[in-house]
């Protein structure tokens, strides 16, 4: 074998662009049909992804499509368990929840790692796990505490969940008052699926349509927009 025909055999790639393309637009497309379908439409083909982004990640690429298949699996894996949580399969929604940590540590993507720790807080917190709503969030927020996602996660997961935790309806109210008057307390980022990434929710888990947000910073980082909280 000659030298350049190695150096090939070790660069080699079991995915392209185009690979990684479908992925990406498949995961929008969850993203902007959810509102109208939920999830049970959808979550066939989110299985299907998952299982074809693991089998591609059991092969060889390089540095870079490999931390981008981990994201993506992350984003599918989170995807599935938000769609657990609303269609009442709590201990499904757990293990999906998980796994999208797992891969989502490992691709060391802090934004996603926030999101997967929210769709966590909203699974136990419609469990009525308030007090393990409360961790999962604070856990989201403390990775980095200065992004908008960890206000989200402060206002719209601790603070809710501590507001059914008796006694603790005052510490909701005063973490509110306190991260508004923060310098960039009055914005947050508009993320894809509210389930996931710390938003409150408009439905509870098992009705079919849950309305979602129409953006996501991970799923396109261009259309990422801030709102005020009123």
């Amino acid at each position: 074998m000659s030298i350049v025909a190695h150096a090939r055999s070790l660069i080699a790639s079991n995915v392209d662009h185009a690979v990684l393309g479908t992925a990406r637009n498949s995961i929008k497309h969850v993203v902007a049909t959810y509102e109208g379908q939920g999830p049970w439409p959808l979550v066939g083909d989110m299985r299907g992804l998952r299982m074809t982004l693991h089998n591609l990640l059991r092969g060889r690429q390089s540095p870079s499509q490999r931390r981008e298949l981990f994201v993506l699996a992350a984003q599918v894996s989170g995807l599935l368990s938000y769609m657990a949580v609303n269609m009442g399969r709590s201990v499904l929604a757990d293990a999906y929840a998980t796994e999208a940590a797992m891969l989502a540590g490992e691709a060391d993507h802090v934004e996603l790692q926030m999101w997967v720790l929210g769709t966590r807080s909203f699974g136990l917190y419609y469990q009525g796990h308030y007090d393990e709503a409360d961790a999962a969030a604070s856990a989201g927020a403390a990775l980095d505490p200065s992004s908008p996602q960890a206000i989200r996660l402060l206002i719209n997961g601790r603070a809710r969940a501590l507001a059914r935790i008796q006694g603790r309806g005052g510490d909701a109210e005063r973490m509110i008052v306190k991260r508004w008057r923060s310098p960039t307390g009055p914005k947050v980022y508009r993320s894809a699926c509210p389930r996931v990434s710390p938003s409150i929710p408009t439905a509870r888990p098992g009705r079919r349509r849950t309305r979602l947000p129409r953006s996501c910073p991970w799923a396109n980082p261009r259309r990422s927009s801030t709102t005020l909280i009123r």
